[in-house]
Parts: C-alpha cells; structure tokens; sequence
C-alpha cells in the first residue's frame, strides 16, 4: 500500500554525504522551510562565501548536486539578473554623459550657441548613471540583508 507525501517531501533531497554539499542541502531546506525562494547562482555565493571556494568550484558544486537531485531549483532569480543590467546600463549613461559634458565643455569654448542644450545633456546622463549605479547597490545590499 502506498503512502501519501506532501509536496515539500517529494521534491526534498535526501542528505548528502561531503560536506559542500551538505551546505547546498542545508540552504535548500532552509529556504523551503521559510518560504523564500532562492536560486543555483545565490546558494554557490554563500558556498563560495563561506567555504572559502573558487566561484568555479563552488558553481560546479551546487550545479552538481541541483542538478541530480534538485532539479527544480533555478539557475537565477529575477533580482539577481537585474543587478548586473542595471551596472552595465549605469556604466553606458556614465560614458555617454561625460562624452556629451566633454562635447559641450568643448562648443562653450569655441562660442557655439548651443552649448548649453549638450551640456545639459551630457550631465542629466551623468545624473541618471549615478541614479542607476546606486539603485542597483541597494537592491545588492537588499539582497544580502535578507539572506
């Protein structure tokens, strides 16, 4: 006669037998237990965090063991991906803005009349980059503050 389980026991790993990958088991059933998702990307930086790995290893570890027996797990969340977009968008605003600053900088010396429009420009892009750079450090440090 079958017995019935509960979705959680289904989907729940059996304890692994090294060490790393006891840490990548412990962090899966935490998370289940507080209904927090998490992600392969953030459980290989706490294993890399804390274990003093390589990020090399410590990927290849948690993807070892997820993908065998965890298969459900994913590779990112959504705020995870969104960090580094918004760096890179902050890092294009960062260098559009100070060619447009530098281009204005450069017509205000040779008494073009319209400096000011492409100053204006260039440093609104510079405002914006700066705005996108520290947005993106908060939803980092957000990040850290709830794990």
């Amino acid at each position: 006669m079958r017995t019935k389980q509960t979705m959680v026991q289904q989907v729940t790993p059996a304890p692994p037998e090294t060490e790393n990958e006891r840490f990548v088991y412990d962090q899966l059933i935490e998370a289940r237990q507080k209904n927090k998702a998490i992600s392969r990307h953030a459980i290989a930086q706490s294993l890399q965090v804390e274990k003093n790995l390589p990020p090399k290893v410590a990927f290849a570890v948690v993807e070892e063991f997820c993908a065998d027996k965890s298969p459900s797990t994913p590779e990112y969340l959504g705020s995870e991906f969104l960090v580094p977009y918004q760096k890179a968008l902050a890092l294009m605003l960062s260098v559009a803005g100070l060619l447009g600053t530098g281009f204005g900088i450069s017509l205000f010396n040779n008494k073009q009349q319209n400096w000011p429009w492409v100053l204006g420009l260039g440093l609104l892009f510079v405002g914006l980059s700066v705005y996108v750079w520290v947005q993106s450090l908060y939803r980092e440090t957000r990040e850290i503050e709830e794990e």
